[in-house]
């Protein structure tokens, strides 16, 4: 699954397929289901609405570590485009990082990484 986002004038593309856990294990050297299910459990609303930033409370942000948020923009980026540098310079290259403004697109990422088809 491929997606595109912008960041300001900057179009980037962000793709999942069955390399991108095995790429986040090589370059975080931690699982990235693991770390799936612990961004999941920071970001839980206890609803079934769609996820928004404006309904995370306090106590959620303090549980929810950004670096994991990072980890997962980054490697989608560079499932899509193998040719990005390593995440500390490929974030220095962005003026920010509006996670907010592409959450649906990273959830369906991750959603997608995590669904099995049925025949």
């Amino acid at each position: 699954m491929e997606k595109t986002i912008e960041i300001g004038e900057i179009k980037i593309r962000l793709a999942s397929n069955a390399a991108t856990p095995l790429r986040y294990k090589m370059q975080f050297h931690t699982d990235y289901f693991a770390d799936l299910m612990k961004l999941a459990k920071a970001l839980e609303t206890g609803t079934e609405e769609e996820f928004n930033f404006d309904n995370v409370s306090w106590e959620q942000l303090s549980m929810l570590n950004l670096t994991l948020l990072y980890n997962f923009v980054w490697i989608y980026a560079k499932t899509a485009d193998h040719s990005i540098p390593d995440p500390l310079d490929w974030l220095d290259s962005l003026e920010s990082l509006p996670i907010e403004d592409f959450t649906s697109e990273l959830q369906d990422l991750i959603a997608h990484s995590i669904k099995s088809k049925k025949k």
